[in-house]
């Protein structure tokens, strides 16, 4: 799988925001709200050693959920990414594959080609955005958050970013 070395670097709010739109990737409603500063440390930085795993890949046999997700990630060496990391891995990530897919809402999965940034739960409100997931539809790179209870299954061949340690 890829591994990718991200850089957090800080930045502000307005500093990101202009970095996102200049570099052309587009948010969708539950993004913006995870980039809101209730959510998200823009003064966090650091670097970051980051793997694409699937579900499969770490160990399940079924679709899984979040929860069991999490756990597996811990179990097998790796760990949850920081909120931050999100926006910092879309803006130096450009070569993502096109997804076959170009539906952006109402899919209840995790589309073909999308990557779910794995990030510790921000609420038990199944309402509120659980992360950030990246793709790249019809050339237009996103980043997206996505909302989900802890019953959602997530299929065996769903992409997740995770720490190498």
């Amino acid at each position: 799988m890829n591994t990718f070395t991200v850089t957090l670097e800080g930045l502000t709010s307005e500093a990101l925001t202009r970095r996102l739109e200049s570099a052309g990737i587009q948010p969708n409603t539950h993004a913006q709200t995870l980039l809101e500063p209730k959510f998200f440390d823009f003064s966090k930085t650091g670097k970051y050693r980051v793997q694409l795993v699937t579900v499969a890949d770490l160990g399940f046999t079924e679709p899984a959920n979040l929860p069991a997700i999490y756990r597996r990630i811990r179990e097998r060496g790796f760990a949850l990414c920081p909120l931050e990391l999100a926006p910092y891995l879309r803006l130096s990530w450009r070569t993502q594959p096109t997804s076959r897919n170009s539906a952006l809402t109402g899919q209840h999965k995790s589309p073909d080609s999308a990557v779910n940034v794995s990030t510790p739960p921000l609420s038990s409100d199944p309402y509120v955005p659980k992360g950030f997931y990246l793709r790249n539809v019809d050339g237009t790179l996103w980043l997206r958050g996505y909302i989900c209870d802890d019953e959602h299954e997530n299929a065996l061949d769903t992409v997740f970013a995770v720490l190498a340690t």
